[in-house]
């Protein structure tokens, strides 16, 4: 990793250095490659190009020409789009700001015409200037991030910590997992202090991320030797903090991790207490004091319980509001005790609280849940969950509300605030570390405008052996109708196939173009499915490479095949599985809704006859699939979580050029808002868990 991929990832431009001697001719050729790969500098860093010596630019080029490449999948097939330039009668300086106004704008002078320059399919993201204070200020946000973080994030911390550059630690690290990471690697680097170590678990999630294991615990890990020093440290460590009834939830884990530690070695405590562990014996939790005094319907001890837990208490909610027993349960009572302590549950517990409320002011028959782990998977329930009574629903989402608006109301003025109301369809980000790395990393069930393209072109591209790209159409009711696969590719109206690849050492491409009218008239389908399958082969993540994506173009079959200014959305897929739905689109309200969900799908095998792993045996999933992202609705929106800050730290305003903050769905044009004013998107996920979820 490099300081630019984080400039360009994360600061979303490039970073500049202090020019030597101007040169802005070098800079046309740079800005005028980023454009054929759909992305245009903003004003602020036009200048600073133009403003920089030709040596400079060209190692601004090398650098993150590649980046550009990579995040619409154009490294492995590039074509020119810009041939020729006509500059005469102009200054170089002077011809970037009027490709800029071309291309943003529409108006053109003499040197350019919409027909010449070909650019009415695309849609440009805007590359910013990115300085060095920009660059220092990360490391603190990603730790300050209420959530799980993605893989690259985790990639930044290591990046600053290894390398040695200044950072600045924040004074308080909420999300476990994040804190675990840094005190993995402080380990590693022989700059230990225990008192990172605030619980039982964060020894255990430590030697988890030292063994390249899955921090959330979810999973199981195979624990690496670590060095007598490391042992040591982590035990010495565990037994300052270390409760009996925090070992239960995690036991196999930890037998096996005392075995790891050697625990006797360097703590009798501890060794004492992982003896009882490996004999079974029994330890009394405060889960099993909760349940028994449930059961009992002793409701002043469960009452008296939860508000030692506040955490808990909030999590218990639901339950506890529509609890069938024996003697009328208190549920004022539940609710009055939780009033008492609301101010204590963590934000991202209450943000999580307020969404499940969101759909039970009915029975619920069927929920959408995101287990934990580092692959993502999604799984409809259909499980009965019995209707919270109004009275009771009002008045606790009146006390999470309030509670919020509280502590909102702690941060800097937000002046004038505009609130986009597109973000009502786009969900609070979570569970961050599964996200597979993509051209714009966003909540998963986020729906984006897919603009007025007439056809959609799907794309994939691998190397090694069999994948497949498919594209399943389905009714109103998530039901598959028809579908464009490997086995079925001529009986779809307004569709084309560009062909099976069966094998791909060297690698390979396949395009699926839909026309989006055709799908909705024709085949009578609401919403397309976007399927990559491994027919015959190792999990994506044991592929050399692997990404998909999609285009809008102006018809079936037609243009250059990759037109990399066109690619609205590009995913790398490396997890651990052999299915992935990377989006789904509403054709009827065009719009793209994100997924990023993965399954282990089907083995192949032609010596047991197995089922082939593609759209018809998998026909359940992804119909389950298309209705859970479809109906997402137990989450809180962006435009909730960002009313509540502009009430408690602003006032909200209609009018985007008066507002001093603006939280919108991709950004406003240049002009259309104030010079200085701060932008928030659904894409600035570190922004949003750490200074909004706080």
């Amino acid at each position: 990793m490099q300081v630019s991929d984080i400039a360009f990832k994360i600061g979303k431009g490039i970073l500049v250095p202090a020019p030597v001697q101007p040169s802005d001719e070098s800079s046309l050729t740079f800005i005028t490659k980023m454009i054929q790969y759909g992305y245009m500098p903003s004003d602020e860093l036009a200048n600073a190009l133009s403003d920089s010596d030709k040596l400079t630019v060209e190692l601004l080029q090398k650098s993150y020409m590649p980046l550009i490449k990579k995040s619409v999948g154009g490294h492995v097939k590039h074509k020119p789009l810009i041939t020729n330039y006509n500059n005469s009668g102009s200054s170089v300086g002077n011809y970037i700001k009027d490709l800029i106004r071309f291309l943003t704008t529409g108006a053109a002078n003499s040197n350019f015409s919409k027909a010449q320059k070909g650019y009415e399919n695309a849609r440009y993201k805007i590359l910013n200037l990115v300085t060095e204070k920009d660059i220092d200020d990360i490391f603190p946000k990603i730790l300050q991030s209420a959530d799980s973080i993605s893989d690259f994030n985790k990639e930044v911390i290591k990046f600053f910590i290894k390398t040695g550059r200044a950072y600045t630690l924040p004074e308080k690290i909420p999300f476990k997992e994040n804190l675990c990471i840094v005190a993995g690697l402080f380990l590693e680097h022989d700059m230990w202090t225990a008192d990172l170590v605030r619980s039982t678990d964060d020894v255990l999630r430590i030697v988890t991320y030292l063994s390249d294991g899955d921090v959330s615990l979810a999973e199981n890990t195979k624990f690496k030797n670590l060095p007598r020093r490391h042992r040591k440290a982590l035990t010495l460590a565990l037994e300052r903090v270390i409760k009996e009834e925090d070992l239960v939830k995690h036991s196999g884990k930890w037998i096996k991790l005392f075995h790891s530690l050697h625990v006797g070695d360097y703590s009798k405590k501890v060794y004492a207490i992982a003896k009882k562990v490996r004999e079974n014996q029994k330890i009394e939790t405060f889960e099993g004091k909760l349940e028994l005094a449930i059961a009992n319907e002793g409701w002043i001890n469960v009452i008296s319980l939860l508000k030692s837990r506040p955490g808990m208490f909030a999590r218990s909610m639901g339950r506890l509001l529509t609890i069938d027993s024996k003697t009328a349960a208190p549920k004022f009572d539940f609710i009055e005790a939780f009033k008492e302590v609301v101010d204590n549950v963590p934000t991202r517990n209450l943000t999580q609280l307020w969404g499940s409320l969101k759909t039970r002011d009915k029975n619920v028959q069927k929920r959408v849940v995101f287990p934990k782990g580092s692959v993502a998977k999604a799984y409809v329930l259909r499980n009965h969950l019995a209707k919270i009574a109004p009275q009771y629903l009002n008045e606790l989402i009146s006390i999470i509300t309030a509670s919020l608006l509280k502590r909102f109301a702690k941060g800097d003025s937000l002046g004038k605030v505009y609130i986009d109301p597109e973000l009502i369809e786009c969900p609070l980000p979570t569970g961050m570390r599964s996200a597979n790395e993509s051209l714009k990393e966003v909540a998963r069930g986020t729906r984006m405008p897919i603009g007025d393209s007439k056809v959609l072109r799907f794309f994939i591209y691998w190397k090694g052996r069999d994948i497949d790209l498919s594209a399943s159409f389905h009714n109103e009711n998530f039901k598959l109708v028809s579908e464009v696969t490997y086995y079925r590719h001529q009986d779809t109206e307004g569709a084309f196939f560009s062909g099976d690849v069966l094998n791909a050492p060297n690698g390979a491409s396949e395009f699926i173009d839909v026309n989006i009218n055709d799908a909705l008239e024709k085949e009578k389908a609401r919403y397309l499915v976007m399927n990559v399958h491994v027919f015959d082969g190792p999990t994506f993540a044991e592929h050399e490479e692997c990404f998909a994506g999609w285009m809008g173009r102006d018809g079936v079959n037609d243009g250059s095949t990759y037109d990399p200014k066109t690619v609205q959305g590009k995913i790398d897929l490396r997890s651990d599985t052999k299915t992935s739905i990377p989006v789904i689109f509403d054709l009827k309200e065009r719009k793209a809704i994100w997924a990023d969900v993965n399954a282990q799908g089907r083995p192949f095998s032609n010596q047991y006859n197995t089922l082939p792993n593609n759209v018809a045996n998998n026909k359940a999933t992804i119909e389950d699939m298309c209705e859970a992202f479809v109906s997402l609705d137990n989450k809180i929106s962006l435009y909730e979580l960002f009313e509540l800050h502009a009430k408690a730290r602003g006032e909200v305003t209609k009018n985007m050029a008066e507002a001093d903050t603006l939280f919108e769905l991709d950004g406003s044009p240049a002009g259309m808002h104030k010079e200085n004013a701060t932008i928030v998107t659904p894409y600035d996920i570190l922004d949003i868990n750490s200074k909004y979820v706080v």
